[in-house]
């Protein structure tokens, strides 16, 4: 789940049956009055919701082999129109800047639905054996539909953070995590700027989340927070067992989600929701 910018709804992925474990509806909470409305029904295996940075847009992936992929068709739902989702071809969001441009991943072939490449692993294979590959990192507008590239392609993941004056990003076939800024690329398109984390030693063992100024991640039951400006950690909460996964955030830096997994069924439901 997700929390809106503006904090009164969180967007759901629901299992129409968690014992098979396939097939989603995303469903709108309103989490003043509980009420619940589906906005796309349960017609295909969708994941990853996130908000525009006013909470006009709603993208998600769809997966259309199943949940073995990470990357998938980005759909987009514009909530101020009754039209269904506009679909921006293979690939995945990472993160909205505003509400017209999004930065993308356009991959190739498929990967498991986890974090373990953040631990430094260039390539990933699934039960086919299929190679997951990165073919670029874009930046795309989705009024107009065009997309341009804005960083090297040898890496396993880039962001603009910090009003897009830096980058965030992971040198591929290596667990470390660098953040350069604008003008040292300017200078040099190879500068590799400052490393933050060796991504390895800090065992992280859910997917974080990257946001304007803040790089949040989990150590087995903690959860913690790294500054991107003055690049300092510091820790938001322990979590109550081993079972809790961090979720979402959304683009404000108000809200984080953290997830409790059943066992039994693989079924993700919300748990809680706190305020940074």
């Amino acid at each position: 789940a997700t929390v809106s910018p503006d904090g009164e709804k969180a967007a759901i992925l629901t299992f129409v049956n968690p014992e098979i474990n396939i097939n989603k509806s995303l469903v709108i909470k309103n989490l003043k009055s509980g009420q619940t409305a589906t906005l796309i029904p349960s017609d295909s295996y969708k994941v990853r919701p996130q908000w525009s940075p006013s909470g006009r847009y709603l993208s998600y992936l769809v997966f259309k082999e199943g949940p073995a992929v990470s990357h998938g068709d980005i759909k987009i739902l514009d909530l101020t129109k009754g039209t269904g989702p506009r679909d921006f071809g293979y690939g995945q969001i990472t993160r909205w800047l505003s509400d017209s441009v999004a930065v993308i991943i356009r991959t190739s072939g498929r990967v498991q639905p986890d974090y373990k490449h953040l631990g430094g692993r260039g390539k990933m294979t699934h039960e086919d054996s299929t190679e997951y590959v990165i073919e670029s990192f874009k930046l795309l507008n989705i009024k107009t539909g065009k997309e341009r590239k804005f960083f090297r392609d040898s890496t396993t993941f880039a962001v603009p953070v910090l009003n897009n004056s830096k980058y965030l990003y992971q040198l591929r076939n290596t667990p470390d995590l660098y953040i350069v800024t604008k003008k040292e690329l300017d200078k040099d398109p190879e500068a590799k700027g400052k490393l933050v984390m060796d991504l390895r030693k800090t065992q992280i063992t859910a997917e974080p989340i990257i946001t304007n100024q803040w790089f949040y991640y989990q150590t087995r039951h903690t959860i913690w927070k790294l500054n991107l400006k003055t690049l300092k950690i510091s820790k938001i909460i322990d979590l109550p067992g081993i079972n809790f996964l961090l979720g979402r955030g959304d683009n404000t830096d108000k809200f984080l989600t953290y997830v409790r997994k059943e066992s039994k069924t693989n079924f993700i439901k919300i748990d809680n929701l706190f305020l940074k």
